[in-house]
């Protein structure tokens, strides 16, 4: 990484400050906003789409009904 181009600091330097910091980050615990975060589940594709205002009662081909299959025959080489 590069710093500023009036302070150069060694590659040394950068790993030692973010080991450093990431120590720091492990002394303390999280607070407790934090921690209620953490625990919320994740959102489902369905939470998604309903969220947006689509539909999922339907099958997965709903508004593709019309549409043709198309068979293909492979080539015997």
């Amino acid at each position: 990484m590069r710093g500023t181009l009036k302070y150069r600091r060694s590659a040394k330097e950068m790993k030692r400050d973010r080991d450093d910091h990431f120590a720091d980050l492990a002394d303390h615990e999280p607070t407790e906003n934090a921690k209620k975060w953490m625990q919320r589940g994740a959102y489902s594709v369905e939470d998604c789409l309903r969220k947006w205002g689509v539909d999922t009662k339907g099958s997965v081909a709903s508004g593709q009904v019309k549409t043709k299959k198309v068979h293909t025959e492979q080539s015997k080489t």
